[in-house]
């Protein structure tokens, strides 16, 4: 019989020796977070114990299992792949004792020297230090009533008043699929409105390319910037752009982001002039989350010494030219437009971070969400945004 399939609990000390006298120890889960099996299997075999010398069992690994991350001398293998899988046992059978002592050794020490009062430890730890940093961050407040009516009043006051509005997950909810987040009536009259008040300069701040901007604010007579501030154009005027961009990194990142989309269903890259953007709303979500994380990494690391940034923002990964940022646009505004009386800046993402940080001290910068330690204040959504900037028109 060449397979015995226990179907069964084992008592502890059965379960012992059976690890202390398997040549192979095979651990082939295809989803797996927090399995000990492994780390038992190498304690069993990798110490001597009561004068009794090490074993010399070979550890075969799924890469899906989370001690994956933890024992690097195990063969690892992908247990969907049946060929890798005959391969790694055979080459766990024919390894020389030598080598199998010395990789159970170097996993035996450090599963011995990771337990779990030495994890609990660095846990509190790492919770304790995250904790006291948070005390001491800026962290955004509610804008609450009291609060937006100082904001209507300084507003109304104003002689030259600044507004600087992200779009996506500011103006609009964030949709499923991008072309589904078009301006509604109501939206397109708010910011009509705003538009039309003596003094306003309403700019519609961007990551989209200038096209849906084009499309469905175009008519408006309103600043747009599109791509994180590559380009913009004041009302009715003619697209600006940043010269003399480095893309030579460009061809390399499309390359690889059409890979990752072709392996992950639900996905689509976005086509920008200064760069690309990985969507990823679609796809199932621990799957997509963790394919994010992959990719990331592997872009950060190609593009370490390239004229090219990468950013993670909603269920998106995107890639852009060094120099391209909002923070860019809004300080250009400051310097060579009339100084504003009253400055708002709403965003949502990390993008808009870089245009908190380039307004003066006394503008009202919003972040939509949870709290942001570069915003003074917060909303909650885009309604409660479309809310707020509704009561700002009436006290105009």
């Amino acid at each position: 019989t060449p397979i015995e399939y226990l179907y069964r609990s084992v008592p502890p000390e059965e379960l012992v020796a059976l690890y202390r006298t398997a040549d192979v120890g095979l651990v082939a889960p295809l989803r797996d977070g927090m399995n000990l099996v492994a780390q038992e299997y190498v304690l069993c075999q990798g110490l001597a114990r009561e004068g009794r010398p090490p074993g010399s069992g070979v550890l075969v690994l799924s890469e899906f299992a989370g001690a994956a991350q933890v024992l690097a001398d195990a063969l690892l293998v992908n247990p969907w792949d049946t060929e890798g899988m005959a391969d790694a046992l055979e080459t766990a059978l024919d390894m020389h004792r030598r080598e199998r002592r010395e990789r159970l050794r170097r996993m035996a020490v450090q599963v011995e020297s990771m337990d779990c009062t030495v994890w609990a430890e660095r846990s509190i730890r790492k919770i304790a230090s995250h904790a006291e940093r948070s005390s001491h961050a800026a962290v955004s407040i509610t804008l609450h009533r009291e609060v937006e009516d100082r904001a209507r009043a300084a507003f109304a006051a104003a002689d030259v008043k600044l507004l600087l509005l992200d779009y996506d997950g500011t103006l609009r909810e964030i949709m499923r699929r991008p072309e589904e987040a078009r301006p509604t009536p109501e939206l397109l009259g708010l910011l009509r409105g705003l538009s039309e008040v003596d003094g306003v300069e309403v700019h519609v701040v961007s990551g989209r390319p200038k096209a849906d901007l084009d499309e469905w604010l175009g008519d408006l007579p309103i600043h747009l910037c599109a791509e994180h501030g590559y380009t913009w154009r004041a009302p009715g005027g003619e697209w600006e752009t940043i010269e003399s961009l480095d893309l030579s990194w460009l061809p390399h990142v499309r390359q690889v982001l059409t890979e990752v989309t072709h392996e992950v269903p639900g996905t689509l890259v976005e086509e920008k002039s200064c760069g690309l953007a990985w969507h990823y709303r679609m796809a199932e979500m621990d799957y997509g989350t963790w394919r994010a994380h992959e990719l990331l990494s592997r872009l950060q690391d190609d593009l370490a010494d390239s004229a090219a940034e990468v950013l993670r923002g909603h269920r998106v990964i995107e890639v852009r030219a060094l120099g391209v940022g909002k923070g860019r646009y809004a300080r250009r505004r400051l310097e060579v437009g009339e100084r504003p009386g009253f400055v708002l800046c709403i965003g949502d993402d990390r993008t808009d971070r870089d245009m908190f940080r380039a307004l003066p001290e006394d503008a009202w910068t919003v972040h939509v969400g949870r709290g942001d330690e570069e915003a003074r204040y917060r909303l909650p959504s885009p309604p409660r945004v479309r809310e707020f900037l509704r009561r700002l028109l009436e006290s105009s």
